[in-house]
């Protein structure tokens, strides 16, 4: 393909995280919404805490904030909840 045509192998200004979609943000790292948050969210949300960034947190504990901002819609739903320590292992996982 020449460059001055467009196709599938045109790159995008944004760059793309396989099978998450668009790049990261900040503001990834809130979950927000009236539904039950998607696995989606929850990767995206975990991501966006990464550790090992500038002293950042743990992978223990990013995904510990994670499960505290997913406990709401849970409770809200009123589905019961795993321990904290099995509901940030299966997030990892």
């Amino acid at each position: 393909m020449l460059p001055s045509q467009t196709g599938p192998c045109q790159t995008s200004s944004r760059s793309l995280v396989f099978g998450l979609g668009p790049s990261i943000t900040s503001e990834d790292g809130i979950i927000t919404g009236a539904k039950l948050p998607t696995g989606r969210q929850i990767i995206r949300c975990m991501l966006a805490k990464k550790p090992g960034a500038n002293g950042a947190l743990s992978q223990f504990e990013a995904t510990k904030g994670v499960l505290e901002q997913v406990r709401p819609f849970y409770k809200k739903a009123n589905i019961a909840m795993m321990s904290d320590k099995r509901t940030c292992h299966k997030m990892v996982d």
